[in-house]
């Protein structure tokens, strides 16, 4: 299994640029974040480069909302300016919700004034706009749904959500990112909704429940969930965005026990 450290939950004890360095050392294969908005990018990519370690995702649309009809485009030329950034630092993946999120963990806007059907329809109308522009840059965009407990106001709660939007898409450049904390908290099913969706999956997340903490610290059974990536073939990483318990060091060493 290869595993990604989201390093703005990891290794949190120590400057930013450091945590790459930490990473490779606790025995990660890549690293993650949330914005890049307001990060240095050439000190990212010298820090990653110099531990020698990839960055495969981080957030892409930390703005807008692409379920908001009046801002359609803001968040298209966002996602495209994200887009042009992940390839200057090789990631593969951007990472999207349907409401942007605050630092704090509340969206920004709920759009309350808009329907249900005219958010999905124009999150759907957005992403359909986006494939081309991100198959073209060769980069994938996350679909994800978190749960509203962490997140107040968000729209796209379920698993279930996501994957539909992702699967009448119908594009290899917009895949489904299945975040076990947020499955397990809003759904759970684990287990049968990664079967369910096997083939619309382009990165998964780790993190226990309750406390979004690592594995082994809650409910959930983490080696029959590697044994599912197993049987369903998943060969893609395994991000752990988590809150470490104790510590970092800590945290990783339960992380590198599971194995896929």
């Amino acid at each position: 299994m290869k595993r990604s450290a989201n390093i703005e939950m990891l290794f949190a004890e120590a400057p930013f640029e450091a945590r790459f360095e930490l990473a490779k050392a606790a025995g990660f294969d890549a690293v993650e974040f949330a914005g890049w908005l307001d990060k240095d990018i050439g000190a990212i990519k010298q820090a990653a480069r110099k531990a020698e370690i990839e960055i495969v995702a981080f957030t892409g649309d930390e703005l807008y909302s692409p379920l908001d009809p009046l801002r359609q485009q803001a968040y298209i030329d966002l996602v495209t300016r994200s887009a042009k950034t992940a390839k200057e630092l090789g990631a593969r993946f951007l990472v999207t919700h349907s409401n942007a999120l605050s630092p704090e963990g509340p969206v920004r806007n709920e759009y309350r004034e808009l329907s249900d059907a005219a958010k999905l329809l124009t999150m759907f109308d957005t992403y359909q706009k986006l494939a081309p522009i991100m198959q073209e840059a060769g980069v994938t965009l996350l679909v994800e749904a978190v749960n509203p407990i962490a997140h107040p106001g968000v729209f796209m709660t379920h698993v279930d959500t996501a994957a539909a939007i992702v699967e009448r898409v119908d594009c290899e450049s917009v895949r489904l990112l299945c975040d076990i904390y947020h499955m397990q908290v809003y759904g759970g099913s684990l287990i049968d909704s990664l079967k369910k969706y096997r083939n619309l999956i382009g990165h998964i997340h780790f993190a226990d429940v309750p406390g979004r903490h690592e594995p082994g610290t809650g409910e959930i059974d983490f080696q029959a969930l590697c044994q599912t990536l197993q049987d369903i073939g998943y060969r893609g990483m395994v991000g752990f965005a988590l809150e470490p318990q104790t510590g970092s060091a800590q945290a990783a060493k339960a992380i590198m026990s599971y194995h896929a």
